[in-house]
């Protein structure tokens, strides 16, 4: 072997031991590569912004360059980047541009949240509705969510809102008044209040003031004054319809809102895959603030109300086709007065005077939707009521009542022109009373003839079962012509009665812009079970009805311009009232004749202002026997007439500021014009005027103002809100307090000044 052999094969060897150092030398000195990701939201209220293109730019190099498109929850990666720092642009046709300089280590993942603000008059918002979308309505209207919250009056309540629209009389003082609405003339137990579709207790709390159910909640908040579809039954007014939303799905979110009277709070999320939830709780503050607010020289009582309410929703996906949802609403309200006075004494004269009732109505909703043609919605729920009253030191009543309330509607387009819908519902009673009262003044009646009024002692349980079912054939035969004739058929097992109520309505589109419409109909209502109790009312009562025929036009001039007129006829008959000397404690003597005018001419929030200006006209009269006079409704309010505008201001349009300016006649009244002196109970006893209602009060007249500022950082935003009710301190007329012997009176008036200082963090 030569040297030169022996040289290269110890060459070749150092060689081979040297390889494996060399590339682990060289794989040292190669950096480890990164990766950024992040989400794309909307600023404050953190939103995810789907499909939308990302670019990233090398700090050093420009001509480096990476896109990608973020997916279905707003998200997107960037693999494999070599460390340093880059530039990440993000462009939106609906936000200001975002720019963001981020460094990206090796070997670790690095993640940057972009957080969008959306350009003005593009805020991402849900839609509520007062009157849904449906072309064959009569009476619709679509509200957004951002005007509904910001109506001045309304004491930050979408649901108070419908109070400042056509054929809603102003009967409350501030918010306080009834816990429903008087609608077209008829009172507040004459319409109907749905939720999901059934029936509840209430629309508002005590007083009026908040309504029974959070708006937070909601998604559609449907208004129809008359004229409604067959779907509705049991009323001789008007509908108000509240359907929950679905919980967002997601990332957990909420609310927290604190005002001068009352707080609430929401939580809501996604619960896996297919499922969400929401929870929401709400107290009052009524009960501490109203006591000091009232003068005691105007109110010669304390009044010290207050209320809570809760909500809860899971919603589940089974599929596409199938949505199961189930819900849990309630509430409880209280309301104790204590009499000051010792000047007057009557039947209900007594230190104190309570009353509460609360609510739960936990439930279940089943949509099924296999194409486009066909529908169905199943809804039940269990429904218990507890309710007691106490009036002074002899006077009770205590109610528990369980509903099992149940409605399915089913839909089928038969063709393109022509849609089928038919369906039932109707409820089941099973309760208990207790009581011992007189039988309490009714509509028109002014009060108690005389401090013996007789009592009645009521001991009882019973049930009862009032099932309905309706079709209807929405046709649009052309394009310019829309007709549904329906028919419901209702039942109540208690009284054994039946009632029919064919209806019709059409909308004729002469030409773009403009709508004519028409409707008529029959609308019939069970009496309350107070009126046909044996032992107490009348179980040989029938349905009262109400005979409707009503038109108008509309006409949108676009750009958020519309405006829209309706007429009415509304003739009511079998009405239940109280029985002359020899016949029954209460009969279907009754009747009724209304008719009305409503205006409402409106501009839609499209940039920055928004307003409408609405005006009713009603007279609402009442004969309760054939052998009386016509008479004026209770609640009749000629004239109702409110200016509403809100303005939007700022670069971002984070101020709002609203007035609404409302005019209204009084409400009809009795006069004492005399008293008796009853020597058993050492009392007077006031006789009124024979013409009864004959007296109004002083029309009556308003301004409110609302300002509100918007507060957005990155994951959240605070509104901060001032609400004032009766700007100029205008005293509102609720009637008269009289001296022992009604030789003397004076006028009562609510609080003429009422503020809302709020706060609202949502997240």
């Amino acid at each position: 072997m030569t040297n030169n052999t022996v040289r290269i094969g110890l060459g070749l060897a150092l060689l081979g031991l040297l390889i494996p150092f060399l590339a682990g030398a060289a794989a040292a000195e190669e950096p480890a590569l990164g990766s950024l990701t992040g989400i794309i939201m909307v600023k404050g209220t953190r939103l995810p912004k789907p499909q939308l293109a990302v670019q990233l730019k090398d700090w050093n190099d420009e001509n480096r360059t990476w896109g990608t498109v973020t997916d279905d929850q707003g998200a997107f990666t960037f693999e494999n980047l070599s460390p340093g720092d880059y530039v990440l642009t993000v462009t939106d046709d609906l936000s200001e541009p975002f720019e963001a300089t981020v460094t990206v280590r090796a070997g670790k993942p690095t993640r940057k949240n972009c957080y969008l603000q959306s350009l003005p008059g593009y805020e991402a918002d849900e839609v509520t509705v007062i009157g849904k979308r449906e072309p064959e309505v009569v009476s619709r209207q679509e509200l957004k969510k951002e005007e509904l919250t910001g109506v001045p009056g309304a004491n930050n309540d979408p649901i108070r809102v419908l109070e400042s629209l056509p054929g809603v009389a102003a009967t409350s003082v501030m918010g306080f008044g009834n816990d429903g609405l008087v609608i077209r003339g008829t009172g507040p137990e004459d319409s109907g209040y749905k939720l999901n579709g059934l029936e509840i207790p209430q629309l508002f709390h005590f007083g009026g003031m908040n309504s029974i159910v959070n708006a937070e909640l909601l998604q559609d908040i449907v208004y129809y004054p008359g004229a409604y579809s067959v779907k509705y039954g049991n009323a001789l007014g008007g509908i108000v319809e509240l359907t929950n939303r679905e919980p967002r799905t997601d990332r957990l979110g909420g609310l927290v809102d604190l005002n001068t009277y009352a707080t609430f709070m929401i939580f809501e999320g996604p619960l896996g895959k297919n499922a969400s939830g929401a929870v929401g709780v709400r107290r009052s503050f009524i009960d501490f603030i109203l006591p000091v607010v009232i003068p005691k020289d105007q109110a010669q009582f304390t009044l010290a109300p207050r209320f809570y309410d809760y909500q809860a929703i899971v919603n589940y996906h089974l599929g596409n086709d199938h949505l199961l949802q189930l819900f849990a609403f309630g509430s409880d309200d209280g309301m104790s007065i204590i009499d000051e006075s010792d000047e007057r004494k009557d039947p209900f004269s007594s230190d104190t005077f309570n009353i509460r009732v609360s609510w739960h109505q936990p439930g279940l909703a089943w949509t099924w939707t296999p194409n486009e043609r066909v529908s169905n919605s199943l809804h039940v729920n269990y429904l218990y009521s507890d309710e007691e009253y106490e009036f002074g030191d002899n006077f009770t009543l205590k109610g528990k009542t369980s509903d099992i309330q149940f409605r399915d509607d089913f839909s089928v387009r038969l063709a393109k022109w022509n849609e089928l819908r038919l369906g039932i519902d109707g409820d089941y009673g099973f309760g208990s009373i207790e009581a011992n009262v007189p039988h309490a003044p009714r509509e028109g009646e002014p009060g108690f003839d005389d401090a013996s009024e007789e009592t009645y002692h009521i001991d009882v349980t019973g049930d009862v079962f009032q099932p309905s079912f309706y079709v209807e054939d929405v046709m649009n035969p052309a394009s310019w012509l829309n007709i549904v004739p329906g028919a419901r058929v209702n039942y109540q097992a208690y009284l054994g009665k039946t009632s029919y109520d064919p209806r019709l309505s059409a909308k004729v589109f002469p030409w773009r812009g403009l709508t004519l419409k028409a409707a008529t109909g029959l609308y019939h209502q069970w009496p309350s079970l107070d009126e046909y109790l044996k032992g107490y009312g009348n179980e040989n009562l029938d349905t009262e009805t109400a005979e409707l025929y009503a038109g108008g036009a509309e006409y949108d001039f676009g750009e958020g311009w519309t405006v829209d007129l309706q007429g009415y006829y509304k003739r009511l008959y079998g009405m239940v009232v109280s029985g002359r000397d020899d016949e029954p404690v209460y009969t279907n003597d009754g009747q009724g004749k209304i008719h009305g005018v409503e205006l409402l001419a409106r501009k839609r929030l499209t940039d920055r202002f928004m307003g409408w200006v609405s005006y009713t006209y009603t007279v609402s009269r009442r004969k309760d026997n054939a052998d009386a006079d016509w008479r004026y409704f209770d609640q009749d309010q000629t004239h109702n007439f409110v200016v509403l505008a809100s303005y939007i201001l700022g670069a971002q349009k984070d101020w709002r500021l609203g007035a609404k300016f409302q005019f209204t006649s009084g409400l009809p009244y009795t006069d004492i014009r005399s008293a008796l002196y009853n020597a058993d109970t050492d009392s007077y006893i006031p006789v009124y005027d024979e013409q009864i209602n004959g007296e109004r009060e002083k029309p009556y007249h308003k301004l409110d103002i609302r300002i509100d500022k918007i507060w957005t950082f990155n994951s959240w935003q605070l509104t901060t809100y001032l609400d004032v009710q009766n700007v100029y301190w205008n005293k509102y007329p609720v009637g008269y307090e009289y001296n022992y012997d009604y030789t003397e009176k004076k006028a009562i008036s609510f609080p003429a000044f009422m503020p809302t200082v709020g706060l609202q963090g949502r997240f």
